[in-house]
């Protein structure tokens, strides 16, 4: 007769991902996260890419998305070549600093803050179709970065559609950066109530907010 084998216990089908010291609380945010997202256009897309996984590969990807995050915090400091892109686009040499930037991104694609300085170079050069391929990219990565999102309604309103900019705004969350937040809130009540700002003037407002809150002090007030 055939001896049928036990079922493995369903702990061990999670038990065959190795997490560092510390990385438990990380992932179980991931996985919070990952079931409680808000409903926005982009996690909707994101959503519609997704396909069906089982627990173990569930949880695989979002330990590596953890390690992927932690790298992309401390990727400053892994790439030198940063810091000379930084130094280009604080001195306005954004076409030079958008090639470094471009080539950071090829090393390392979990470099994010590469992507948010790229957009932003690409905005300045007003290469608006570019900024948002590459902020696109880097939506695909973090479905609600609140600085991608907002250089993208930048991005719009800069082609003169001040609606799709308004649109993407709506998901602008970001109140680390009160400045600008204050001043997306104040373009969604004007637009609600049917006193929506032109294009150019979404473009000047966005603009000056950003340079005030960049010269807020603490890391936080930085957009670039």
């Amino acid at each position: 007769m055939r001896s049928i084998s036990p079922k493995k216990p369903v702990s061990q089908s999670w038990s065959c991902v190795r997490l560092a010291p510390g990385e438990g609380r990380t992932v179980m945010s991931l996985i919070v996260s990952e079931f409680f997202k808000p409903c926005t256009p982009y996690n909707i897309w994101m959503a519609s890419k997704k396909t069906t996984l089982s627990r173990r590969e569930l949880f695989g990807r979002l330990v590596g998305q953890s390690r992927s995050q932690t790298r992309a915090e401390q990727a400053p400091d892994e790439h030198p070549a940063a810091h000379r892109a930084d130094e280009l686009l604080r001195a306005g040499e954004y076409q030079k600093a958008s090639e470094l930037y471009a080539r950071l991104i090829l090393k390392d694609p979990d470099f994010l803050q590469a992507y948010r300085r790229l957009g932003w170079c690409h905005l300045r050069l007003e290469q608006t179709a570019e900024a948002r391929r590459v902020l696109e990219e880097l939506l695909e990565r973090e479905a609600d970065d609140a600085t991608a999102l907002l250089y993208v309604g930048l991005a719009h309103a800069m082609d003169g559609e001040a609606e799709k900019a308004v649109t993407v705004w709506r998901h602008v969350h970001d109140y680390n950066r009160i400045v600008v937040q204050r001043e997306v809130n104040l373009i969604l009540f004007l637009s609600d109530s049917g006193d929506a700002p032109a294009a150019d003037n979404l473009v000047e407002r966005i603009e000056r907010v950003i340079a005030e809150q960049n010269v807020m002090p603490g890391s936080q007030g930085t957009y670039f």
